[in-house]
């Protein structure tokens, strides 16, 4: 009691040190009082001469602004774990931590990247704004592509440490294949742009048929493929040739030009 006490007591300090101010000022917003004009502010703005910088950071504060939206990805990520825990307990070929996490992850991480590309790519809140820069369109979709590396890699950072302590070789195969499922995902939101709202996210597979069943082909094919390496088996090239072909034939019938095309 008194472990579980001390913990809850830093976790609600930490609350209060990050997200005490913001809630403050909401609800003062929320009472209806005027906001202060003129406040001073200590904080100072800083320039980056780098296109991609400018972006990624853009992308960052977008995603983490939005407390709800990354507890609807988190949550539905999360429906994964107890697969991966009933395998593991459940014995047999499946009874290894290795190979009963690593799909788990592989498929989180690509879940993640499909979510987070679509709110990047289809759920820009000014699409017009961004077609008027003077930056060439691909480097405007390396960067928001690349906004997405972060906030997956903080998400799963402790996972991966703890399945590698436990299996480093299962670790390795979970970076792995796991950074090849991001990539996967990203690219087919990419080439299969469907522009809507932010707060669809967990909708945005209604307005195209054919974006959510490549989405979960490639996660499956990622995951499967890495249960294979874990197991130690060459046979894991297959599902990889798979998800080439995939991801070739979305490529070759995508209805938005992909960065090498335009």
């Amino acid at each position: 009691m008194l472990v579980w006490a001390a913990f809850g007591v830093a976790l609600f300090t930490l609350a209060c040190v990050l997200f005490g101010e913001r809630f403050a000022k909401a609800a003062v917003a929320a009472a209806g009082a005027p906001e202060r004009a003129g406040g001073s502010t200590n904080r100072t703005a800083r320039f980056s001469r780098s296109v991609g910088a400018a972006l990624r950071a853009k992308e960052r504060r977008v995603v983490w602004r939005d407390p709800w939206l990354m507890s609807q990805l988190l949550l539905q990520a999360a429906y994964t774990m107890p697969v991966a825990v009933i395998l593991w307990r459940s014995g047999g070929p499946t009874g290894t931590v290795g190979v009963a996490f690593t799909p788990a992850l592989v498929v989180i991480a690509a879940q993640l990247a499909g979510a987070l590309s679509w709110i990047a790519l289809s759920a820009e809140d000014a699409p017009d704004f961004l077609a008027t820069a003077p930056v060439a369109r691909n480097v405007i979709e390396r960067g928001k592509i690349a906004a997405i590396g972060q906030p997956i890699a903080l998400i799963l950072a402790l996972p991966l440490i703890g399945l590698g302590f436990a299996s480093p070789w299962a670790g390795l195969c979970a970076l792995l294949f796991g950074a090849g499922a991001i990539a996967s995902s990203a690219l087919v939101n990419l080439w299969r742009q469907a522009p809507s709202r932010r707060g669809l996210v967990l909708r945005r597979h209604s307005q195209s048929k054919l974006i959510g069943p490549m989405e979960h082909l490639v996660s499956i094919l990622w995951a499967v493929a890495a249960a294979i390496a874990v197991i130690g088996s060459w046979a894991a090239v297959v599902p990889l040739a798979a998800v080439v072909a995939v991801l070739t034939i979305n490529w070759k019938w995508a209805p938005i030009a992909s960065p090498a095309r335009s």
